[in-house]
C-alpha cells in the first residue's frame, strides 16, 4: 500500500469519526426527548416501569440512565406529565416546520439541526435568566419561569399548526373605499368585504340560488327595504305567499305608494282585479295575446310548440273575450269567459260570438267545421280548450277575478301602486296562469314613457310563464322599469322558457348574482360567465452530488426554479356546490365593484311582523258570486233567443 493511499484512508477515517461525533451530538437531544416523552406517558397512564431496573436488564450505564428518568417522574403530577408530552411534541413540530426540505432523508437532518439549535437557544436563555437569580429567589419563581417557557413553546407550535391549516383560506378581498349612495334608485348590499353599489337597477337583476342559499335574506329583502324607501311602484310575485308580501307591506308603511294584494293562497282576504277589463283591450290583437298567455300556462307544452288544436283553442278564447268586450263590457271578465265556454252548447256559443264580425273571424275555423259536420274536429278543438279552462273553474278564482279593486296601470303618476301577487306553493299550476296574465297585462300598461319608477320583482320566476319577458329588461329600462328575476336553478329556467330564450333573459339582465347550486351543469354555466385567468406556477427542482471513493461523506446541493403561465378557471364548480348560505359570486353592470367572487352577504332581514287587519269574506259570498256569474252567462243566450224571436 502506497503512502498516498494510506493518507487518503486516514483522512476518510477521520471524516467518518467526525461525522459520527456530529450525528451523536445532534441526536442526543432527540434521544433525551424520546425518553422524557416515553416516561411521562407511562407515568400518566399509571404503568409500572420498574422492570427496566432489574439486574437482568442489559447495560449498566443505560440502566442508570433510565433510573434517572424514573426518579425525575416518580413524584411528578399529572399536569407535569401532560406539559412534558405537549412541549416535546411542540419542539419536534417546530423543528420539522422550519426544515427547508421535507423529503427523506434531508428532513431527518433538518429536524436534528433545528432541534439542536432550539435547545441551544433555550439553554442560552436560561443561562441569561440564571444570572438574575439570587439566593433570595424563591423556587416558585424558577418554576414560573420554566412554565412560561413551556407554554410559550406549546403556543408557538399551535400557532404554526393553525397557520398551516388556514394557509389557503385567505381573508376576503376588501372592496374599494366606501362611496355614498348617489341616487334614489341605487341599491346597496352589505357584505363582509364592504358595500356593493348597484347604481342602475333598470339594467336588470338576475338572482340564482338553490334552496337554502340565502336569496331572500341576502338580496330580495334588502331590495324590498330599499324600494319601499325610494317609492318604487310595480309588481311583487310571491311564490310562497305571504312571506315577501308581508315584508313589502312593512317597508311601504310610510310610503305614498298604495300596496294591493291579490292573494290566491288566502282568497278570503284578497283584493280583486280584472285583467281583461275593456280599458286594457284596446285592439283585438291584445285579446289574442292575452289568450296566448292563458293557453301557454294552462298547456305548458304549447310554449315550445303550437299545434292545430291549441292554436284554435287560443283563437276561440280570444274570440269570446273580444265578443264580451264589444257586446257586454260590464261582463268582460275571465270568470264570464270561462262560464260561456264551459256551460253552454258549442253551436249557440259560436253563433253568438259570430254576430261580432271581428270576434267571428277568430272562431271561423270552428264555425266552418260545425257547418261541414266535422264532429271530431269540433270536439277536438273544444275539448282542448274546455279541459284547460276547467282548471280555473273554481269559486275562489271567480271571486278574485270578477272585481276591479286594482288599476293595473301601476306606475301611473296619478295613482302610484305596488301590487303583490301571491301564489299557493302547494298548487302552483292552478294559479300560475292567472298570475301570469295579470303580470303580462300590468307590464303592457306600465311600459310607457313618463311614468313613475317601477320594478318587477319575481321570486321563483320560472313558476310562471310571461311571453316576451326576455325583451322586457332590454326595452323597459328606458321607461325606468327594473326587472329582478329570481331562479333556484338554470335547469328550471330552461325547462320553462327553452334554451334560447333562457340565454336571452340572462344576457339582458346586466347585474347577476350566483349562489349555491348542486347542479353541475348550472355550475359549468356560471363557470363560463367568469371565464379563465392566467396563473403563474413556480416549480422547484433540487439536486445533490457526493464525493469520496469508498464512503460518500461530503455532499453538495443545488436548487432551481422555473415559472410557467397556464389558464385556469376563476370559479370552480366545486366552489359553487360548497357555498354557504349568503355567499354569492356576481357581476355589476354599473356600480362598484364590477365583479366579486365568493362574498358573504350580510342578512338584510325585515324583522317586524305584519298583522293583516282586513276582515275576510265568507263562503256564502264567494259561492253566491260563482253562481251569479254562471246565471249571467246563461242569460246572455236567453236574451239572444228572445231578441231573435221578437224580430221574426
Amino acid at each position: 500500500m502506497s503512502l498516498g493511499e494510506v493518507t487518503s484512508l486516514g483522512g476518510i477515517i477521520i471524516k467518518l469519526i467526525k461525522s459520527i461525533f456530529v450525528f451523536a451530538l445532534l441526536a442526543s437531544p432527540i434521544i433525551v426527548e424520546f425518553h422524557l416523552f416515553y416516561f411521562s406517558c407511562l407515568h400518566f397512564l399509571g404503568i409500572d416501569y420498574h422492570g427496566y431496573l432489574e439486574p437482568s436488564f442489559s447495560g449498566h450505564m443505560y440502566s442508570s440512565f433510565l433510573f434517572s428518568f424514573e426518579k425525575l417522574f416518580e413524584k411528578s403530577s399529572v399536569l407535569i406529565d401532560i406539559l412534558t408530552m405537549l412541549v416535546i411534541g411542540a419542539i419536534l413540530y417546530i423543528s420539522f416546520y422550519y426544515t427547508k426540505s421535507k423529503k427523506f432523508p434531508r428532513v431527518i437532518v433538518g429536524i436534528l439541526i433545528n432541534n439542536s439549535i432550539l435547545y441551544v437557544s433555550l439553554a442560552l436563555l436560561l443561562f441569561l435568566f440564571s444570572k438574575q437569580i439570587t439566593h433570595n429567589t424563591s423556587i416558585t419563581y424558577i418554576y414560573n419561569l420554566l412554565l412560561i417557557l413551556t407554554l410559550g413553546i406549546i403556543a408557538l407550535a399551535g400557532f404554526l399548526i393553525y397557520k398551516k391549516k388556514h394557509k389557503r383560506n385567505t381573508k376576503p378581498e376588501k372592496f374599494t373605499a366606501a362611496v355614498k349612495k348617489t341616487q334614489e334608485s341605487e341599491f346597496v348590499f352589505k357584505t363582509n368585504s364592504g358595500d356593493i353599489h348597484l347604481k342602475n337597477p333598470y339594467r336588470g337583476i338576475f338572482i340564482q340560488g338553490g334552496a337554502g342559499s340565502g336569496k331572500s335574506v341576502s338580496l330580495f329583502e334588502p331590495i324590498i327595504k330599499q324600494i319601499g324607501k325610494a317609492g318604487f311602484t310595480g309588481i311583487l310575485y310571491d311564490f310562497k305567499s305571504p312571506e315577501l308580501t308581508n315584508k313589502l307591506k312593512i317597508s311601504y308603511q310610510k310610503s305614498n305608494v298604495k300596496v294591493y294584494n291579490i292573494d290566491f293562497k288566502h282568497p278570503y282576504l284578497s283584493q280583486r282585479a280584472n285583467p281583461i277589463d275593456p280599458k286594457y283591450l284596446i285592439k283585438s290583437a291584445v285579446a289574442i295575446e292575452y289568450a296566448q298567455v292563458l293557453i301557454n300556462n294552462l298547456i305548458p307544452e304549447t310554449i315550445k310548440k303550437n299545434d292545430f288544436w291549441t292554436n284554435n283553442a287560443k283563437m276561440i278564447l280570444a274570440g269570446v273575450i273580444w265578443y264580451l268586450r264589444n257586446e257586454y263590457p260590464e261582463k268582460c271578465t275571465i270568470p264570464h269567459t270561462i262560464s260561456l265556454i264551459l256551460h253552454n252548447s258549442v253551436n249557440e256559443l259560436i253563433e253568438k260570438v259570430s254576430q261580432d264580425y271581428e270576434a267571428g273571424g277568430m272562431v271561423a275555423s270552428l264555425r266552418e267545421s260545425i257547418e261541414r259536420g266535422s264532429e271530431k274536429t269540433v270536439a277536438g278543438m273544444l275539448s282542448t280548450l274546455q279541459n284547460a279552462l276547467s282548471i280555473l273553474n273554481s269559486q275562489d278564482i271567480f271571486w278574485i277575478l270578477s272585481g276591479n279593486d286594482v288599476d293595473l296601470h301601476l306606475n301611473n303618476p296619478e295613482n302610484p301602486s305596488m301590487l303583490c301577487l301571491g301564489n299557493d306553493s302547494t298548487l302552483p299550476g292552478v294559479y300560475s296562469p292567472i298570475i301570469s296574465l295579470i303580470t303580462a297585462v300590468s307590464l303592457k300598461q306600465m311600459n310607457r314613457p313618463n311614468q313613475e319608477k317601477s320594478i318587477i320583482l319575481l321570486d321563483e320566476a320560472p313558476t310562471i310563464f310571461i311571453p316576451n319577458i326576455e325583451q322586457i329588461p332590454a326595452t323597459a329600462r328606458s321607461n325606468r322599469i327594473a326587472t329582478v328575476f329570481g331562479v333556484q336553478d338554470m335547469s328550471q329556467l330552461i325547462d320553462k322558457y327553452g334554451k334560447d330564450k333562457s340565454e336571452v333573459i340572462i344576457s339582458n339582465l346586466g347585474n347577476q348574482f350566483f349562489g349555491r347550486t348542486t347542479n353541475t351543469k348550472t355550475g359549468e354555466m356560471i363557470q363560463h360567465v367568469f371565464s379563465k385567468t392566467d396563473k403563474v406556477f413556480v416549480s422547484k427542482s433540487e439536486g445533490s452530488g457526493t464525493n469520496g471513493k469508498f464512503i460518500h461523506l461530503g455532499s453538495n446541493m443545488n436548487e432551481g426554479f422555473s415559472e410557467n403561465v397556464q389558464e385556469r378557471d376563476r370559479v370552480k364548480v366545486r366552489d359553487l356546490i360548497n357555498l354557504s348560505s349568503g355567499e354569492f359570486y356576481g357581476i355589476i353592470a354599473e356600480g362598484t365593484p364590477r365583479e366579486f367572487l365568493k362574498v358573504q352577504f350580510e342578512k338584510g332581514e325585515i324583522d317586524e311582523i305584519y298583522i293583516d287587519q282586513r276582515i275576510p269574506i265568507n263562503d256564502v259570498i264567494m259561492k253566491d258570486n260563482y253562481f251569479r256569474i254562471i246565471k249571467e252567462c246563461k242569460d246572455i243566450f236567453l236574451h239572444t233567443k228572445q231578441k231573435d224571436y221578437s224580430v221574426n
